[in-house]
């Protein structure tokens, strides 16, 4: 999504039979992900954004924080090698 105001478009994807097989993201957000695997460069944190942006039930969130320490971790292994 290239907007911020979603709002009416996120009610129809829940409300939908489509809603476990959708997502939205925006094209910031999709940004700051692409430049964070480029920076990071690991395969397992690649493998870590891919499955995060796949449709899921989210109630658990283990995934999504394992991906923040991991790519966390990442960063401030590239910081001080620098």
């Amino acid at each position: 999504m290239g907007r911020e105001d979603t709002g009416d478009l996120e009610a129809q994807v829940r409300g939908s039979r489509y809603a476990w097989d959708t997502r939205l993201i925006s094209v910031d957000a999709l940004c700051n992900l692409v430049s964070v695997r480029e920076k990071l460069n690991d395969v397992a944190t690649s493998t870590m954004i891919s499955e995060i942006l796949k449709p899921r039930e989210y109630t658990r969130l283990d995934p999504i924080i394992e991906l923040v320490f991991a790519t966390s971790a990442d960063a401030e292994e590239a910081e001080a090698t620098f």
